[in-house]
């Protein structure tokens, strides 16, 4: 990558190896970045729409493409998690995350029920392995191992110990399972003697809050057209120095 090509040189020895080789130092860190971003004079703010690449937003803006490292740099949120993805990669990456089936019950589940169970629904049939236990939210993650799924109001009992048994108040895909709820914008709880819902409560999804997520990545802040020339002057001279 040309980004590279000003990053000052080094001697690094790789693996168990004696011999060391001359590499670029890509862990440089330049200061005069944080003067930039800390300066409303170079910047301003953008909005990244859906689909569009780093590439192409550095073409539109810059009419080079190459400078797409400089919204990485402008930009601490993007660098750590990412470039915003459009709408379909957001539900890919979410179902990838979440694949497994999540049940869900108001009955206790902190001591029964443990990671690595199998469970079997009393009326489905369904038999799956445990996966993962939210006691916050009363959820129970479970890898079936079969065509048929759990239903909702149905019996799950443990094959191991038939008295480690819950019912299930809802059954869905995981991705689709409640990542949280709220209230007028607000992070709740669940009362944890019962594990009711507050009132007036929202259920977020696993999939409305990767949305969500995805979305504040878009609004990023990038060196004003005018300036960015200039940016790239001092951030080069910087690295040589």
């Amino acid at each position: 990558m040309s980004y590279f090509k000003d990053f000052p040189l080094q001697f690094y020895s790789f693996g168990n190896g004696e011999e060391s080789a001359l590499i670029q130092n890509i862990a440089t860190y330049v200061d005069i970045l944080d003067d930039i971003k800390a300066n409303s004079s170079f910047y301003q703010d953008y909005y990244v729409q859906g689909g569009e690449r780093p590439d192409q937003t550095a073409f539109m803006l810059y009419k080079n493409p190459h400078m797409h490292w400089s919204f990485y740099f402008m930009n601490d949120k993007i660098r750590e998690q990412g470039w915003p993805l459009e709408y379909t990669q957001v539900v890919e990456r979410v179902k990838s995350d979440y694949s497994d089936h999540v049940l869900t019950t108001q009955d206790a589940i902190h001591s029964i029920l443990a990671v690595g169970d199998t469970i079997t629904g009393a009326i489905s049939n369904a038999v799956g392995i445990i996966t993962h236990k939210n006691l916050d939210l009363g959820q129970i993650y479970v890898e079936l191992q079969g065509v048929e799924t759990f239903q909702q109001g149905e019996m799950v009992v443990s094959d191991t110990d038939i008295n480690e048994n819950v019912v299930i108040v809802a059954a869905t895909q995981g991705y689709l399972s409640v990542h949280h709820y709220e209230v007028d914008g607000e992070h709740v709880d669940l009362d944890l003697t019962d594990m009711s819902v507050p009132m007036n409560a929202v259920p977020i999804t696993n999939l409305d809050f990767y949305v969500e997520e995805n979305d504040k990545l878009k609004q990023i802040r990038v060196v004003k057209p005018t300036e960015i020339n200039t940016v790239e002057k001092l951030f080069k001279e910087s690295l040589r120095s």
